[in-house]
């Protein structure tokens, strides 16, 4: 069956008494204003100061469950359900719109009319006293195609693109009359413009399929219960651990399913934004539903982080619930390269630079673990090098037939488990950083550290 992908668009008792005595001073530090008891108190502001404060550690999700009940503990189905309910806050609706002229009928040539697209994406990070954020989404969500075709008829785009975000449930979602043509018109579901907050475009790498917007200086985000997503640990995931997706299902409003991964790692095709070339990206699969409006929203895990951002789902009819996630270790390096150059160049940015290290490797083994502790079966692979390139980064460092063990880079060390890790890791390598490998070389285990301290070891990627 061919398998077709379209975008869719407990901690101690000591800690707990710890914990709820700090809530209560920062609730107290709320109350009592002009007579007005509890006036300016905001749950999630009281999250915020304890976590500055080093008084708590942990997602919201977290701090809700030990805020709400000191004796809280997690059964089948209650992590999710507070966890689903702190995550809205980290999710927004998008809805692009772009003018394109040409065609016939209503909108005869030279004429132009409005086109709107919805999507979805979630606060990467946020500074709430200066009302500013990032938004990471999908590159298919912001990006407008440079000619479509309507009822028939071809029309190209005429200007830039606008953006506009909506956090949750200040959507406004009604339906109005609108004039589809000459004499004609029809009820579609507008949103209302009062809680509308604008962006402007940071950038995007489109042969990822991602983008980050920026929301600047808004009172809305000011005012609003938002939060920065907790990111997770998208390497290990495993089949059946379970997930939801929080997004824009069919443009209709922020919505969230529930589901299990699927399929830990694959590599599926998809047609890029443009729609002139086809993408091999891989993916973590998920049967939790997912509808047009849901790309660029993401899936948590059951407490809260988020393991990435969703980008695909099934067209086959026989081929339900086949959804498929951007691993969030790889997004971070993406979005971090995007908003970075963004940062130097003042502007837009449609190309970064990533690392290249100049080897070529391959699983020379695959076995299977089970994880006794967490009961759960992993695939582990032997990465082996089997060529590396004169010049290149890691030319005189490492050898063909080095079995890679572990990479360091910032401090943090990851276990080398399956071939695309480096990958994804040297998306995060900045230059002027080393990155420290552990290999078996000869059955001893070699340390090898590598400077990325040349511009010539970074490549172009848009």
């Amino acid at each position: 069956m061919e398998k077709k992908k379209i975008a869719v668009g407990v901690v101690s008792a000591a800690v707990v008494l710890a914990l709820a005595l700090s809530v209560a001073a920062v609730v107290l530090s709320a109350t009592g204003r002009n007579g007005r008891d509890g006036e300016g108190f905001n749950l999630y502001s009281v999250y915020q100061e304890l976590t500055a404060a080093g008084e708590f550690s942990g997602t919201y999700a977290e701090f809700i469950a030990q805020y709400l009940s000191p004796d809280y503990t997690f059964e089948t189905g209650s992590e999710t359900g507070i966890s689903v309910n702190a995550s809205l806050a980290s999710v927004v609706s998008i809805q692009m719109m772009c003018q394109y002229s040409g065609g016939g009928g209503p909108w005869s040539s030279g004429e132009t009319y409005d086109f709107s697209s919805d999507g979805s994406g979630v606060i990467y990070s946020l500074d709430k006293e200066n009302g500013d954020a990032y938004i990471v989404t999908n590159c298919h969500v912001i990006y407008p195609s440079s000619s479509i075709t309507y009822e028939g008829m071809s029309y190209t785009r005429a200007g830039d693109p606008s953006y506009t975000v909506w956090l949750y449930g200040q959507e406004g979602l009604h339906y109005e009359a609108v004039t589809t043509g000459p004499g004609q018109q029809e009820l579609q579901l507008v949103r209302s413009d009062q809680y509308a907050v604008t962006c402007s475009l940071v950038g995007y790498v489109m042969s990822e399929d991602l983008a980050v917007l920026k929301i600047e200086d808004s009172d809305v985000l000011r005012e609003s219960c938002a939060a920065a997503v907790t990111l997770g640990d998208s390497d290990e995931v495993a089949v059946g651990d379970e997930v939801f997706l929080i997004g824009n299902s069919l443009g209709e409003g922020i919505a969230a399913t529930t589901g299990i991964i699927s399929v830990e790692s694959e590599t599926v095709p998809l047609s890029n934004a443009e729609g002139d070339e086809t993408l091999q990206i891989r993916s973590i699969r998920t049967d939790a539903a997912a509808s047009p409006g849901n790309s660029g929203g993401g899936m948590f895990d059951k407490s809260g982080r988020l393991l990435g951002i969703l980008y695909a789902g099934s067209s086959d009819e026989d081929s339900q619930n086949m959804n498929d996630v951007l691993p969030i270790n790889r997004v971070r390096g993406i979005v971090d390269s995007v908003i970075g150059a963004a940062q130097e160049s003042g502007g837009a940015v449609t190309s970064v630079q990533k690392a290249v290290l100049g080897v070529t490797v391959y699983a020379a083994t695959t076995t299977q673990v089970y994880d006794d502790e967490n009961n759960k079966l992993h695939t582990r692979e032997e990465i082996t090098v089997s060529e590396v390139s004169r010049g290149s980064a890691a030319s005189g460092k490492l050898q063909a037939n080095d079995v890679l063990l572990s990479a360091t880079l910032d401090g943090v060390t990851v276990e080398m488990n399956h071939s695309w890790q480096l990958g994804e890791l040297l998306w995060r390598v900045r230059q002027g950083d080393t990155l420290s490998l552990r290999v078996e070389r000869g059955g001893e285990t070699v340390s090898v550290d590598i400077p990325f301290d040349s511009s010539g070891y970074f490549s172009a990627t848009d």
